[in-house]
C-alpha cells in the first residue's frame, strides 16, 4: 500500500508508462508526483495519449527519465516554446531513439533541436 505522504516509490519495478485523457495533476508538479510514485530513471517507455501537457512539462518529465528509449505522443501543443535550460539539457542528453507520434501532431511544428537523431514512426 502506497503511503499518504508519497515519500517511497510505490511501484518500484515499473518500467513502463502510459497516461490516458483522465490523468490529471492539478498544479505543475507532474514529474515530481511521478517520482513520488515511481522510479522515473528506469522507464523504458512513455506513452502520452490525449493528455493536456505542456510541452514544458513533458521536457521535464523527460529531464527525469534520462534512460527513456520510447517515447509516444498523441496530443502537443508546441505553443509558448521557449528553450530554456531543461529544454537544452533534455536536447543533449536524452535517450530517445524511437519517438512515435499520432495524428494529432505535426512534424513541421516541431521545435528544432528535439528529436535529433531520432527513429520517427507515424502510425
Amino acid at each position: 500500500e502506497c503511503p499518504s505522504n508519497y515519500k517511497l516509490n510505490c511501484f518500484p519495478n515499473v518500467n513502463e508508462l502510459a497516461t490516458e485523457e483522465h490523468f490529471n495533476i492539478p498544479d505543475n508538479s507532474i514529474s515530481t508526483t511521478l517520482s513520488y510514485i515511481l522510479s522515473l530513471k528506469q522507464l523504458n517507455k512513455l506513452t502520452i495519449k490525449r493528455v493536456n501537457f505542456t510541452f514544458e512539462q513533458i521536457i521535464n518529465l523527460i529531464r527525469l527519465t534520462p534512460n527513456l528509449p520510447v517515447l509516444k505522443l498523441d496530443l502537443l501543443s508546441f505553443k509558448g516554446i521557449q528553450q530554456n535550460e531543461n529544454f537544452e539539457y533534455v536536447s543533449n542528453t536524452n535517450k530517445i531513439n524511437t519517438l512515435e507520434i499520432r495524428e494529432s501532431c505535426s512534424l513541421e511544428n516541431f521545435p528544432e533541436g528535439v528529436g535529433v537523431g531520432v527513429d520517427v514512426e507515424k502510425p
